[in-house]
Parts: structure tokens; sequence; C-alpha cells
């Protein structure tokens, strides 16, 4: 495995395992009902019981484990893989280009991912406080659009990136 992948791979648990650490840090602290579903504009509009802050890094920790892990097999089972172009038919050289994209794509995807549930999570934790600990005055007491959008034209950017790139290989 190259550096970067495992950087990338140390990064993913990292951010996995301070999602963990925010809602054992501050569950003592939340009220019995947290912020469930936030609505279009941002404000909460589902409110349930604070054991559903489990949930959420419960959820982002398997699909974490889960990609890392899909970017461990791509060289050992790539047949499990839908690539955009038939490994069969390129060179030595050009089918580890794809193998080596593939699982950068995987692991980048990951921290994306990651960051997602990470604000989400933090930004429930906020709002079941009540405070304004990690924001600024501007900020709706809720999910902020602009950064959802930014995140998932992030995640859908990436996905189209490595599309192109490996389309290139042939």
């Amino acid at each position: 495995m190259r550096r970067r992948h495992a950087v990338a791979v140390f990064v993913n648990l990292v951010l996995a395992v301070g999602s963990w650490a925010a809602v054992v840090y501050f569950y003592p602290t939340l009220p019995e009902q947290v912020p469930t579903h936030f609505g279009f504009h941002g404000p909460p509009n589902a409110w349930g019981s604070k054991e559903t802050m489990f949930l959420l890094p419960t959820v982002q920790t398997a699909l974490v484990l889960l990609l890392v892990a899909l970017g461990l097999l791509v060289e050992r089972c790539p047949g499990i893989y839908n690539f955009p172009v038939d490994p069969r038919k390129l060179s030595e050289e050009e089918r580890a280009e794809l193998y080596s994209s593939t699982r950068s794509f995987l692991l980048s995807q990951g921290i994306l991912m990651n960051l997602l549930f990470g604000y989400i999570q933090l930004t429930t934790i906020q709002v079941a406080l009540d405070c304004r600990w990690w924001r600024r005055e501007w900020a709706a007491a809720g999910i902020n659009g602009g950064i959802m959008a930014f995140l998932l034209c992030s995640i859908f950017g990436v996905v189209a990136y490595y599309f192109v790139k490996q389309r290139r290989l042939h």
C-alpha cells in the first residue's frame, strides 16, 4: 500500500473515532430529547431520545470500515468492482494505476463521508445543547446549507473526477 493510502486510512479512522469521542464526551450533558432530523432550511423538525446520538457514529463507522476494506481488496479481488474500463484490456502498468486510483477514490470518499457525518453529529450536539461553542453568530441554529452543499458537491465531484480519470486509462 502506498504511503498516501496509509495516510488516508489513518485519517478515516481518526475522524470516525473523533465522532465517537464527541458523542461520549457530550452525552452526559445532553437533554433527554435531541434533534433527530433537520429540515431543508436548517432548523430541527424532529426530536427523539438522546440514545439516538449513537446511531450516526455507528453508521459512520460501518460505512468507513466498508470503504477502507473495499479499498484494501482492490488488487486481491478486482472482479467485485465495476470499473469504467475492463482491467483485462489494460497493460500491467495501466492496471496498477486503475487499482491505485480506485483505492484512492474509495478512501477519499471515506474522508468526505466522515466529514459529512461529523458535521451533522456536531451540529446535532450543538443544537441539543443550545449553545454556540463552535459556530459564528451569523450561523443558523441548525444545519448550514452552505456547508452541506459544499460537502455533497465534493462527494459528487470526487466521483466525477475519478470516473473521468479511470476512463482515460484505455
